[in-house]
């Protein structure tokens, strides 16, 4: 009976051992980071804040650096100035090696055009000289292509007009906005004689 008992206890002392062992085997330390966005589609100069978890469920967002297509950033808030998709990494030194994240896109969307506003340089000349005319959109986009002037109403070729008598005219545009027809308000402009 004692040879039983004493097999059996050095076979589950073993078999205990054994499985504190595996449990230990079990638990991994810190040896990948997860980047995440709060968008990953905006408008062109909105934000999108980066965070970083560990694989043991740490937030080293504040001693992580982020890349933007292989540049680095300030900080962990992304915001881009031109619409287009943008690469992000995050990276995390770990002693002597870098951890580097997954890499997510961030999608950045032009922002809307609402609205025009025609504008004349300058606005009062003299007979023979001429006024450049330019439309801003709304997102404060210079819109060349899609664009049409009207000078009294009746469309001229091009944004240069050149008037043929002195006094007062209106100018107004309109442009093809993916088939929305926005038109300006018009504006005024004066053609004087030539002074002496």
């Amino acid at each position: 009976m004692k040879k039983i008992s004493t097999r059996f206890l050095t076979f589950f002392a073993t078999f205990l051992l054994i499985l504190s062992c595996n449990k230990e085997d079990d638990t991994v330390g810190l040896n990948a980071i997860v980047l995440s966005a709060t968008a990953t589609t905006v408008q062109v100069d909105d934000t999108t804040t980066l965070s970083v978890l560990s694989n043991t469920n740490e937030d080293l967002t504040a001693v992580s650096t982020f890349y933007v297509n292989d540049t680095q950033i300030t900080n962990n808030v992304f915001s881009p100035e031109a619409a287009g998709e943008y690469k992000v990494v995050a990276k995390y030194m770990l002693e002597d090696k870098t951890l580097v994240s997954n890499e997510i896109t961030i999608t950045a969307t032009a922002i809307p055009i609402t609205g025009i506003t025609v504008t004349a340089t300058p606005e009062i000349i003299e007979i023979g000289q001429n006024f450049t005319l330019g439309v801003v959109a709304s997102n404060m986009a210079q819109l060349t292509t899609g664009v049409t002037y009207f000078v009294n109403d009746t469309p001229i070729d091009s944004n240069i007009f050149t008037p043929a008598a002195t006094g007062t005219y209106q100018v107004k545009a309109t442009f093809d906005n993916n088939g929305q027809l926005l038109t300006s308000a018009p504006i005024t402009v004066t053609v004087t004689a030539v002074s002496t």
